[in-house]
């Protein structure tokens, strides 16, 4: 390169010197010569031209000097063949896009019991990583109303995570969510509350279980759409003559045994504050009193740092008051999120008022059954004095007929 700009530089002195003889040489019709600095400086310019052109015409070349001042003028003569150069040689390097293990399967109908197998095969042993394409296809997959396709994403999370390092994303999580909830929930025509109940429980189950990655990667929206089914379900069995109140105690609840109803219930309730406590716990930031390896681990697959919103209270609220009361909604609902130290104590007023509501209906419940059992008990006293004073009546009958007989024995 230097050789190639030295030759450069000696052709171009050759043409300044050629080019001040001849202008020395022409002179006008008064003597003087025309000779000027402009002049030489124009053919200067040529003359480099010419030469570094003739010597230095390959890309390389221009491509070193384009950020020169002095070289800025000359990089555009060949810029259109740097471009194509460049261009040229990047699709010479740039590989074609490999073909993920689903995509080399190729299956007509593909489930995810078929892409698991085949994902399983594939990152054997840890050998290869898992891709999110991959991950996607297998969750969009879910077929509706086969519970057992929402079992095997739910497998999935757990031994990507365990056996591949599979880091989940909030798209991956989304689908995840999406897809265990449409194969859960029947695809029959008329569907009542029981079986979308069984649904919800289901995937909120799976965002606990931080086995999955759903506790790293779920949005407090997919929460809530989660939970508004849940309720919608709750209104279908009310609407169809179910008593939602049960006693939710843990003394209680542990020993005596419930019906499958009553322990349906009792789960819903208790996932429900299950995910206001993890929420409001994700939110506090908990890898601040971790060690360093804990917290190196739990941020490595934290992908989203939100907490319960103010429609997920409600909804909670909602949820809690119908089946466990008043009482149970502030100990488990209200209680985590003020005591949070991000929440500074305060709640939204509605859900204030929402328990307020709850507890006026239920003292004039309470108060409805009082009178019906004080009603009760004296429309038994009634009775008993009534038959008590009948049976008085009948004696007193029965002692006069045996006095008179007695002294009609004595008269004979």
């Amino acid at each position: 390169m230097n050789t190639l700009f030295a030759r450069g530089l000696d052709r171009s002195r050759c043409f300044w010197s050629e080019s001040v003889k001849s202008c020395k040489l022409s002179t006008s019709a008064a003597g003087a010569p025309v000779f000027s600095a402009r002049g030489t400086s124009i053919m200067c310019h040529q003359s480099l031209r010419r030469a570094l052109y003739s010597t230095c015409n390959t890309p390389a070349f221009f491509a070193s000097f384009t950020n020169s001042a002095g070289t800025r003028r000359f990089s555009s003569i060949n810029a259109d063949m740097i471009t194509k150069t460049s261009s040229e040689q990047a699709d010479k390097l740039s590989s074609p896009r490999r073909l993920s293990a689903i995509e080399k399967a190729n299956l007509p109908n593909l489930t995810p019991g078929h892409a698991i197998r085949i994902l399983q095969i594939h990152a054997a042993n840890g050998a290869q990583l898992i891709r999110n394409t991959d991950f996607h296809k297998l969750c969009n997959s879910s077929r509706p109303g086969k519970k057992r396709d929402a079992k095997v994403i739910a497998t999935a999370l757990k031994d990507f995570k365990r056996c591949n390092q599979y880091i989940l994303h909030r798209e991956g999580a989304r689908m995840a969510v999406q897809g265990m909830m449409r194969s859960m929930v029947p695809n029959h025509k008329v569907v009542y509350g029981r079986p979308r109940l069984e649904a919800a429980v289901f995937v909120l189950e799976q965002i606990l279980d931080e086995k999955t990655g759903l506790y790293f990667a779920t949005e407090t929206f997919m929460v809530d759409k989660v939970l508004s089914d849940l309720r919608k379900s709750l209104n279908e069995m009310e609407e169809r003559g179910v008593n939602l109140r049960v006693a939710i105690d843990e003394d209680k609840t542990e020993g005596a045994e419930l019906s499958e109803e009553e322990n349906m219930l009792t789960r819903a309730a208790r996932v429900t504050e299950a995910v206001v406590k993890l929420l409001v716990k994700r939110r506090s930031r908990p890898e601040n009193e971790m060690k360093k390896r804990a917290k190196r681990k739990y941020l490595k697959y934290l992908q989203v740092n939100e907490g319960p919103e103010v429609s997920t209270m409600k909804l909670a609220a909602d949820i809690c008051l119908a089946i466990g009361g008043s009482e149970y909604t502030k100990k488990n609902i209200i209680a985590p999120y003020t005591d949070a130290w991000w929440s500074r104590g305060n709640i939204d007023e509605s859900i204030h008022h929402m328990v307020a509501d709850a507890e006026a209906k239920e003292l004039e419940s309470v108060e409805a059954k009082a009178s019906d059992v004080v009603d009760t008990s004296e429309g038994d006293a009634n009775d008993d004095s009534c038959e008590n004073t009948g049976s008085a009546e009948g004696n007193l009958d029965c002692g006069e007929g045996q006095d008179e007989y007695t002294s009609g024995k004595e008269t004979k």
